[in-house]
């Protein structure tokens, strides 16, 4: 599996869930589609890759963590990552560090 980085800024690797209703949505659907398989690429990050806004590389490791990669094993991940943390609260803690963690989360379900 080849996993693509679109690196931005990033905060360490604590994982934190979306609670709005949208967010749960969309994460159901995600593991619906988990479970039918059969996924060759993979869009993996934040508002821009997934649709909806403001997620940020701790929601995205909430998500990893949560299912949405368990039993998917795509020939391409691409991961957009950090964006959406500039000009957050975790911007403060800037650091790769979280990155490298989504994309270490996204190699271990492979």
């Amino acid at each position: 599996m080849a996993v693509l980085l679109c690196l931005g800024a990033c905060a360490g690797p604590r994982a934190v869930e979306r609670v709005d209703a949208n967010s749960r949505a969309a994460h159901a659907g995600l593991l619906q589609k988990a479970r039918t398989g059969h996924i060759d690429l993979y869009f993996l990050g934040d508002s821009i890759t997934r649709r909806w806004g403001g997620d940020t590389t701790a929601n995205i490791l909430w998500r990893i963590r949560h299912g949405e990669l368990d039993g998917v094993h795509p020939k391409v991940i691409v991961l957009l990552a950090g964006t959406n943390d500039l000009g957050s609260a975790l911007q403060h803690h800037a650091d790769p560090d979280r990155t490298v963690s989504c994309a270490t989360s996204i190699s271990t379900h492979g």
